[in-house]
């Protein structure tokens, strides 16, 4: 499991310098405003879904660790023509390329993590998981605010990334366990709330996807200098990372709603508290409240896809691509309220803020 949580860790942070860090990057080195940051984010994430459903059988057809080395050696490539400094047109092209080629490797690694796992032995599996790409993203945004506007540095971090994972994934078995089809079925509520988690991820990243390429002009709005703006957004991953520890801590959560409910609150108030603040610490208590939601959901969506799908790479693939929606639908929306004069922290939370009822409306009625 070793390997595949190490791949996890480089996979992690050099991806979240594209789909968090970029929107930093394109405005201090291609100087993109708002709506530019806003349609670059819905153009990383086209590629998304198709890429995360293929993983699985492709994986099948020419086996998932040459699949994966073959994915992670044109995201080498990608990074290469990034670390160039190219001109901005480049980033339209090469970003989404990668990102693209992130969801079809997250199913895969998803798969060697938890294969073959079921009950406590999946819970920890899942933890192991969860703790690392959490805790491993947020460097990601550190290497973004340390490099300013020189892509030279961010892109050559996460190519040597690459490079590790190149070199970790060759110990990998050729598939990962197979999924253990005998193992003692779980309730039928699991089925419910996985139902329940896939309706409500995707808002829970249709909301970070809208809000993380606003955060340059968020943090611009309160007075902090651009080179601290990178590193305090991270705030909002290492409170999810705490709310993960949290969850592999304590395993009272599965099979209870509850969770679910707590979790939602949190998501759209931070939102709201982020993009709305017009201060340091309401902007601070929106992010640290918006990860503590986020990762909540998300935690208990990949637990449930993967005790229900016998943690297949199908089942990754379902989870990943359900993410992929959520990232997409987030900076659309974003650019349709901009386009019709609708700000988006409004244009996005009454949307998202519907959908969070709708997921959640078969608990909300059971209750007295």
């Amino acid at each position: 499991m070793w390997p595949a949580l190490l791949v996890t860790a480089a996979e992690s942070t050099a991806g979240g310098v594209v789909a968090h860090g970029i929107y930093f990057l394109a405005r201090a080195a291609w100087g993109f405003s708002d709506t530019q940051n806003l349609a670059l984010a819905a153009a990383l994430f086209v590629p998304y879904v198709p890429a995360a459903l293929l993983a699985g059988p492709i994986g099948r057809r020419v086996g998932a660790r040459r699949a994966l080395l073959v994915a992670n050696a044109v995201m080498i490539v990608a990074g290469l023509g990034l670390a160039a400094q190219p001109p901005s047109w480049a980033a339209w092209v090469l970003a989404p390329l990668y990102n693209g080629l992130a969801g079809f490797c997250w199913p895969i690694i998803e798969g060697y993590v938890a294969g073959g796992r079921h009950g406590p032995d999946l819970h920890r599996a899942v933890g192991r998981f969860n703790l690392t790409w959490s805790l491993t993203l947020a460097p990601a945004l550190w290497i973004v605010a340390f490099a300013g506007d020189d892509l030279r540095i961010s892109f050559g971090a996460l190519v040597a990334l690459h490079l590790l994972i190149a070199a970790v994934a060759t110990r990998l078995p050729a598939q990962p366990p197979p999924a253990d089809h005998g193992a003692e079925p779980v309730g039928a509520h699991y089925a419910q709330l996985l139902r329940s988690c896939r309706f409500l991820l995707p808002i829970s990243y249709l909301l970070m996807d809208a809000l993380s390429p606003l955060l340059p002009s968020a943090w611009e709005r309160v007075g902090v200098p651009a080179a601290w703006a990178a590193t305090l957004s991270s705030l909002w991953m290492l409170a999810r990372f705490s709310v993960f520890v949290g969850l592999v801590r304590w395993s009272g959560w599965r099979g209870r709603p509850g969770a679910l409910l707590v979790g939602s609150a949190l998501l759209v108030a931070g939102f709201a508290g982020a993009l709305g603040a017009l201060s340091v610490p309401t902007l601070v208590a929106g992010l640290i409240a918006f990860g503590a939601g986020q990762g909540t959901l998300y935690y208990q969506a990949l637990y449930y896809g993967m005790a229900v799908g016998n943690a297949e790479v199908e089942s990754g693939g379902k989870h990943e691509a359900v993410i992929g929606l959520g990232y997409l639908g987030g900076p659309l929306l974003a650019l349709v309220g901009l386009f019709v004069g609708i700000p988006p922290i409004h244009a996005v939370g009454a949307v998202a803020s519907g959908g969070v009822l709708v997921g959640l409306w078969p608990w909300l009625r059971r209750r007295p």
